[in-house]
């Protein structure tokens, strides 16, 4: 699998964005899609949130006619897979209207909800995203969700030991 081809096909799911030019970010993206996503045994139910960056490559292989994956099944899923999957999961799933697709929304909301919006390349700081990514894989962001990508202003629930899927679900509800 052609690597290069496969971060602009990711890419190319989360834009174009009205309010956000993805090319701004493409330190970010790199970053993102060049290192795994890992969860917290606590929360083995992100494994899903793996499988469904893992099963991006399915459909980019079946896109691009190639059905052999030369292994590529195999290779961890990366930040950036998992954050896109969940965000074409949200949109079709749970928020999607009907000719309408806002997967770029919801990443872009993650983004800025971890606090990297201002990560473009000209400002990028890779110290600081891999603080803010440490803690957000390493569930060590406060209570409530805050240095998450789902931070709520209420919940009686400690986020740090609640599924990603979970924590989207009520900031879904929460939000919108």
């Amino acid at each position: 699998m052609d690597r290069e081809r496969y971060f602009k096909y990711l890419v190319s799911k989360i834009s174009p964005y009205r309010f956000v030019d993805a090319r701004d970010y493409s330190s970010l993206l790199k970053f993102l899609f060049d290192h795994e996503f890992v969860w917290s045994n606590r929360t083995e139910t992100d494994a899903n949130r793996a499988d469904d960056g893992i099963r991006l490559r399915l459909l980019y292989l079946q896109d691009e006619k190639k059905l052999r994956s030369t292994g590529a099944m195999r290779l961890p899923c990366s930040i950036l897979e998992m954050m896109v999957a969940l965000s074409i999961r949200i949109d079709s799933d749970i928020m999607g209207e009907a000719g309408e697709n806002n997967t770029g929304k919801w990443f872009w909301e993650m983004i800025a909800n971890l606090g990297l919006a201002d990560m473009t390349n000209s400002m990028y700081d890779e110290g600081k995203v891999v603080s803010i990514i440490e803690t957000w894989l390493g569930r060590t962001y406060k209570r409530n969700g805050s240095g998450g990508a789902f931070p709520l202003k209420r919940t009686r629930v400690d986020q740090r030991k609640v599924p990603i899927w979970d924590q989207m679900g009520e900031y879904l509800v929460e939000n919108y």
